[in-house]
Formats: C-alpha cells, sequence, structure tokens
C-alpha cells in the first residue's frame, strides 16, 4: 500500500492578500518620513508615492522602511543600491491598474547595480495578465550583483513570482502561492536559490537555464516545493519542481518535493552537476531525470546522484540521451520504492494543442542508466511494477540520424545493490557492439520475471511517434537466462559475478 502524506501547512491565502483591488481606495495615500538613519514610508494622509520613497532612499543612500498597509503600485524602477523592508505579514504590494504590478530592478543604462534587499513584505500579483513581453514577473531583476529577497511572501502571479536575468545573490526564506513559475533564473552569474516554500505552482517551481550550455554554479537547496502542475502542456517542459537547463556545474540538495506532474528534480544538459539529499514524493512521471534530449547541443557529463530518497513515483532515476552526448554518471546511496506505471497525456510541443496530444504510460523501472561510462551502485529499490534496474551501455551516437560524436567503447557498472520485488530485478541490454558493463555483487530478492535478465524497451504504439520509439515498457527478451547467480569470464562484454537471488517469502 501507498504511503499518505499530510497535507502542508500554511494559510490558503495569507494575511492582507484577500483585499480585493476595488477596496484599495478606502486605505490614505502614504507618506515619506526621512530620519538621520532611514526613510520611511507610512500609510498615513498624504500624497507620496513608493516610486518617490525608493529615488529618495537611494539619493541619500539611507534603509527605506515601510509601515503596514495594502498599498496600490504599478511599474516600480529600483535603479541602485537600497535596502526595502517590512514588519513580515503587515506590507502588501497590490496592482493599481488592470495589469498586475511588477518591480524592476536593473540599471538605468548600461552595466550592473549591487547591493539590492528586499525584505519581509508581501507581493500580491491577483492573478492579473501582465502588459510587458517575455519572461514577466512581479519581481523583475537584470544585471544585478549581491541581490537579497528574503522572508517575502509572492503570490498570485500569472508568470512567475521571481523572474531574473544576470543576477548574483540569494532568494533565501521566501514563500511562493499559486505562481506559474515561483522563481525563473536566466544566466546566472552567482545565485543561491534557499529554504523558500513554494506550493501550487502552474507550470514549475524553480527554473535555472542558460542560453546557451556554459557555466553556471547555482545553488538549490533546502527547498520545499508541493503541488505543481503541467498547464501549459508538453513532454516534460513544464510540471517540474526543479528544472535546470544548459547549466552547467548546479548544485541541487537538501530539496522536498511532493506532488508533481513531471518530475521532482530534472536536469537537462547539465554538465558537472550534482544532486544529493533530496527527498521527492509522488512524481507522476520521473522522478529524478539527468538527460540531453537535444540533439543541436552538446550532451552532459560528470553529473553526480547520490542519497537520495523517492517514494511513489512513474519512474525513480533516468540517466539517459547518450545519442546526444549524455555520459559519465555516478547513480549511489539511493532509496527508491513504490515506482508505478503512471498513464497520462502528453503533447509534442510545449503546448496543449490537441492534434499532437498522445498518451504514455510510465516504464515504472526503479533506476534506468541508458549511456556511457555509468556507475550505478549501492541503491536500494523496491517494489517497481516495472525492473528495479536497467542498465543499457550505449556510446554517444545515433546512426540511423548520422550523428557521430564519441566513437569510443561504452562502460555500466551496476553493483552492490538491493533489489526486492520487483518482476524483473535487473534488465540489462547489449544494443551497442562498443558497449561493455559488469553486474557484480548485487542481491535480488522477490523478483517474478527474472533476477537478472535482457530486456528491450517496446515502442509507444502513438502514430505522432517514430515506429522504432522505446517510450513503452521494457520486456524480458524472449529465450533470455537467468544470469543471477551465475559467474561469467570477466572478458565478455557483458559479465555477471557474485550476484545473489533470493526468492519471495510469503
Amino acid at each position: 500500500m501507498s504511503p499518505t502524506y499530510p497535507e502542508p501547512v500554511g494559510e490558503a491565502i495569507p494575511a492582507g492578500m484577500s483585499a480585493c483591488i476595488s477596496d484599495i481606495g478606502r486605505y490614505t495615500m502614504p507618506v515619506i518620513v526621512s530620519t538621520d538613519e532611514k526613510i520611511l514610508f507610512l500609510n498615513q494622509s498624504g500624497s507620496a508615492t513608493f516610486q518617490g520613497a525608493i529615488d529618495q532612499a537611494q539619493a541619500s543612500q539611507k534603509a527605506l522602511f515601510v509601515g503596514p498597509g495594502v498599498y496600490p503600485i504599478a511599474g516600480i524602477s529600483i535603479s541602485g543600491s537600497i535596502a526595502i523592508s517590512a514588519m513580515p505579514g503587515t506590507v502588501t504590494f497590490q496592482s493599481s491598474g488592470n495589469t498586475s504590478f511588477y518591480i524592476t530592478i536593473a540599471p538605468a543604462s548600461s552595466g550592473r547595480i549591487s547591493d539590492v534587499t528586499l525584505r519581509g513584505m508581501t507581493f500580491d500579483g491577483v492573478d492579473k495578465a501582465f502588459d510587458i513581453g517575455t519572461q514577466p514577473g512581479l519581481i523583475r531583476a537584470r544585471n544585478v550583483d549581491r541581490l537579497l529577497i528574503e522572508n517575502c511572501f509572492i503570490g498570485r502571479s500569472t508568470q512567475s513570482g521571481i523572474d531574473l536575468k544576470s543576477v548574483a545573490g540569494k532568494i533565501h526564506g521566501n514563500e511562493f502561492y499559486d505562481c506559474r513559475t515561483a522563481v525563473l533564473a536566466e544566466d546566472s552569474a552567482g545565485l543561491e536559490v534557499s529554504s523558500n516554500y513554494i506550493r501550487d505552482t502552474k507550470d514549475n517551481g524553480i527554473v535555472v537555464q542558460r542560453i546557451s550550455p556554459s557555466y553556471d554554479g547555482t545553488i538549490i537547496s533546502r527547498n520545499r516545493i508541493f503541488t505543481v502542475d503541467n498547464a501549459t502542456g508538453g513532454s516534460g517542459q513544464f510540471g517540474n519542481a526543479i528544472f535546470a537547463v544548459q547549466a552547467f556545474n548546479v548544485v541541487v540538495d537538501s530539496n522536498v518535493t511532493n506532488g508533481t506532474n513531471f518530475s521532482g528534480i530534472r536536469l537537462n544538459t547539465c554538465s558537472d552537476s550534482q544532486v544529493s539529499g533530496n527527498n521527492i514524493m509522488n512524481a507522476r512521471e520521473t522522478a529524478l531525470f539527468v538527460e540531453a534530449p537535444d540533439p543541436s547541443v552538446p550532451g552532459y557529463q560528470g553529473v553526480t546522484v547520490t542519497g537520495n530518497v523517492l517514494d511513489t513515483v512513474g519512474r525513480g532515476i533516468c540517466a539517459v540521451n547518450p545519442e546526444y552526448g549524455g555520459r559519465q554518471v555516478i547513480v549511489s546511496n539511493n532509496i527508491v520504492r513504490n515506482v508505478i506505471a503512471n498513464t497520462f497525456d502528453q503533447w509534442l510541443t510545449p503546448d496543449r494543442d490537441p492534434t499532437k496530444q498522445y498518451t504514455v504510460t510510465t516504464q515504472a523501472t526503479g533506476i534506468t542508466g541508458e549511456g556511457a561510462d555509468i556507475v550505478i551502485a549501492s541503491n536500494v529499490v523496491e517494489d517497481c511494477q516495472g525492473p528495479g534496474l536497467v542498465v543499457t551501455p550505449l556510446g554517444s551516437y545515433d546512426p540511423s540520424a548520422g550523428h557521430v560524436r564519441d566513437q569510443n567503447s561504452v562502460a555500466i557498472i551496476a553493483a552492490n545493490n538491493i533489489v526486492k520485488n520487483t518482476p524483473i530485478s535487473i534488465g540489462y541490454s547489449a544494443r551497442d557492439y562498443r558497449g561493455y558493463a559488469e553486474i557484480a555483487e548485487n542481491i535480488v530478492i522477490g523478483a517474478t520475471n527474472g533476477g537478472v535478465v535482457q530486456v528491450e524497451a517496446t515502442p509507444n504504439p502513438s502514430p505522432l511517434l517514430p515506429l522504432d520509439n522505446q517510450f513503452g515498457p521494457y520486456v524480458r527478451v524472449s529465450g533470455s537466462a537467468d544470469m543471477a547467480g551465475t559467474t561469467t569470464p570477466i572478458t565478455d562484454k557483458i559479465s555477471f559475478s557474485r550476484n545473489k537471488s533470493v526468492p519471495a517469502t510469503s
């Protein structure tokens, strides 16, 4: 029986966000008060504006403190160093018009700015559309160093809560509610996204991306992300708690995700990255995905996936796409259990075009290593509806598509794993003449269709997909021997040693 999980704690809508925009007129206009140490923006009788308070604080190089109240704003600009703070839960910014407000943090002309802090405020988009172009967010930062946004509540954005481009700094300790994407960071320059609470996003939780594959270095740590939809559709571009795209040297550690339509953590072409100590529950598709699906860019290499706990997912951990250069992955010390064959619709393009819609069923594999130079070691995999482990040594080429990137031999090691209560405990494939694999010293318990057997992926029957696609379930190759308990010469391309097979017990 699958475990149940408590509902995330927190108010449905926090104090201050329930005020409708039509009620803003009952608030008096604010005033600006300057002291020796700070600028005060107060909700008292006056005609001051929040932009005026920001301009005065920047000019005087004083901190800006916002007094309690609900403040109507439109487009706000921050173009220099400033620290803006409020008593948490007492200040709410909402739109003064028919479209959403947005706060832009960016230099007035060229260059960069630094040292901008937003602390303790609520930014409520009230689900209004934006009147600006691509990648809008309630808070938008461009070319900023040492940006700090902390202890804020950011909600009801029809696009991003926070949208960053070429930003260094920290997004820390905030709560996000009902945004399309909570944090969208592009071409980061030294960013940390940590200890945030994110719930009920429409497309993704945290997205870190680069226009071209290159060094990024973003740290995504200790966030809690609950309930991620994929309202836009597609086949994995949306519906992820944490999604990194073409960003190298990313660290994803100690995050908790629960309830994602696609992945808890998805790395798309992210070389030299680390994924460790995360807890992923109730991921409908692949819980932890390492992929390189775009043939136009180099693949990934040097990824470690270690110490994660995955429970109730459509697939567990997948490292794939060797045909586009995906290689060199270590998957170790993870716990994967309750892996279920989930059936749902997805789309060929990142939308919900009904002419491009087809149905998929997850392969329900615990760990899949399809590629070059992969180590799968010391994991515990239990209760999968598909195979517990699948290893397929493949080089980075696809002769049918004309891709030739690496003609060297490739290898996979699957060792010291415990695989329990799966139809096939460990499946292997020998599709590539250059591929070598060692399957050794594993304990397989309760397999009903083979402890260590040769497998192949079946195609998804959709007419929208190529006939030779391998998106269907893995099946045992007819006539393949069960190699559990068998030792073969180490000179064999696929060799087996000291695997212990234990039958199921009642």
